[in-house]
């Protein structure tokens, strides 16, 4: 009887271990637009890899590219919401929350180059403003992956601000980008990623822009064959996930997640630098016509953007920024 009653505790004591072993085992859904072929997705598949590896098996990330968790607002609805999902995108869906300020880093032709882009995501105002996410329940894990400049392409040829005019252009579902192409007279068409190639068909849209690995992975360029590289935005995607979920992980966890996201963004960075360069003839033997973008003209076409945005944001904010670029924070 006494043989029985301690197989029995010792088999309740293994089933207890078990469920403990189990309940530590972390997995988190990574949700994004562009495709898993592309540096974007291939950088996910990247990172879910190493930080498997790094925590020894107990920490998994299951990918799920082209909008399959949902649109950008889907996936950060479910942040904010605490679900165990990882999101990245550009910071105008973030600033939509509540943190304003943060628009004016979408704004059209606002940085030259991409050193001045790091310069004011790692100052301390950008610091400011990732607490005021974290009160939104969001947590920044990494800010350092490229998404690259945004470029235009279109089904018919585009060459000045004035060929836009009245043209459907998709937009990701943000004020900042709407606001933008509004200031350069086209009629911004927000919609996920993964609906723009039958809305290209169909003609429900005119063009889209984005960074020509987005651009290329979609396919776009079978129907929509003039290209405008106009760089009117050179973008960094923030990686987040809900501050609840994240203060839910022990300070290994936190580490271990935080530091395997930038060393994935670093990763995706080479292979997106790699690919554009091949891009271009890729996109010329298709049949796309490639057209220069005069900076300075489609820059004062855009300039009403920011005295219309301004209003939303801290007096002062346009000169600040510009003070943290110029003084190589």
């Amino acid at each position: 009887m006494k043989r029985t009653i301690t197989a029995f505790l010792l088999c309740a004591l293994t089933m207890v271990g078990i469920r403990h072993a189990a309940a530590e085992e972390i997995v988190m859904d990574a949700g994004f637009g562009p495709t898993i072929d592309m540096p974007y997705g291939k950088a996910h598949v990247y990172w879910a890899k190493i930080l498997e590896e790094q925590s020894k098996g107990t920490m998994k990330i299951n990918v799920f590219p082209s909008d399959q968790l949902g649109s950008t607002k889907d996936t950060i609805d479910q942040v904010v919401t605490g679900q165990s999902v990882i999101t990245s995108t550009d910071v105008a869906p973030f600033a939509d929350l509540g943190v304003k300020d943060l628009q004016i880093l979408m704004g059209p032709y606002l940085f030259k180059d991409w050193d001045d882009v790091e310069r004011v995501y790692q100052s301390k105002w950008f610091k400011e403003q990732e607490k005021l996410l974290e009160k939104k329940n969001i947590k920044v894990l990494a800010t350092n992956w490229r998404y690259g400049d945004r470029n235009t392409l279109t089904r018919t040829l585009v060459t000045h601000p004035a060929d836009v005019k009245g043209q459907k252009i998709r937009v990701v579902q943000a004020e900042t980008f709407i606001k933008s192409w509004q200031a350069l007279g086209a009629s911004p068409t927000p919609m996920p990623l993964g609906d723009v190639y039958p809305a290209l068909q169909n003609g429900t849209i005119d063009g889209l822009e984005n960074p020509l690995t987005t651009l290329y992975g979609g396919r776009y360029q079978e129907i929509a064959k003039f290209l405008l590289m106009d760089a009117h935005n050179k973008t960094i995607n923030i990686v987040v996930c809900a501050k609840s979920f994240f203060d839910s992980l022990t300070p290994m966890q936190q580490t271990l997640l935080m530091k395997t996201a930038h060393e994935a963004g670093v990763y995706q960075n080479k292979l997106a630098a790699e690919k554009e360069k091949e891009l271009l003839d890729v996109f010329a033997k298709s049949g796309v016509t490639i057209t220069a973008a005069n900076y300075d003209e489609w820059k004062d076409a855009a300039k009403s953007f920011y005295t219309t945005m301004s209003k939303n944001w801290t007096p002062g904010l346009y000169e600040k920024v510009q003070t943290i670029i110029k003084s190589k924070e």
